[in-house]
């Protein structure tokens, strides 16, 4: 396969230098539980559907069938929590608070389309490395990414 820089050649010659057409690409869950421990799958009516372990240990009421909105409150961008807001702002950063503890995460929505689901893929938005033990969080529940 031969990549080609975009706006090269006419479109019928140019080729996705990120994905093959019969690309096939997905994650078990436990690998992109690992990659992704502080990630968030809601439902159409924006209930959880699974939370990574991190969120899990720094929100422990976010469990499948609770409503994101009894757990986080959006920060940025400004707006209501909804199916429609969420898909609509999939390409915006996302500040999204903890309520109960004010921890703030940061990272951004993306709709999976076939499962019917919005996921956030983020991460705590800390001001200093002292802040993860404050947090009760430690290196492991990150990411090596």
């Amino acid at each position: 396969m031969r990549c080609v820089p975009p706006g090269v050649g006419t479109p019928d010659t140019r080729v996705n230098p990120v994905a093959s057409e019969d690309s096939r690409l997905g994650l078990p869950p436990e690998v992109f539980a690992t990659a992704f421990p502080f990630h968030l799958a809601l439902d159409p009516d924006l209930r959880f559907v699974q939370v990574g372990r991190s969120v899990h240990k720094v929100a422990p009421e976010a469990v499948p069938g609770v409503t994101f909105v009894s757990v986080f409150r959006i920060v940025r961008p400004e707006g209501d929590a909804t199916i429609h807001f969420l898909r609509q702002n999939q390409s915006q950063l996302f500040l999204i608070e903890h309520i109960a503890s004010a921890l703030t995460l940061r990272g951004e929505f993306v709709s999976l389309d076939s499962q019917g689901l919005m996921v956030f893929l983020g991460s705590p938005w800390l001001r200093s490395a002292l802040e993860i033990g404050q947090r009760g969080l430690g290196f492991d529940d990150f990411a090596v990414h």
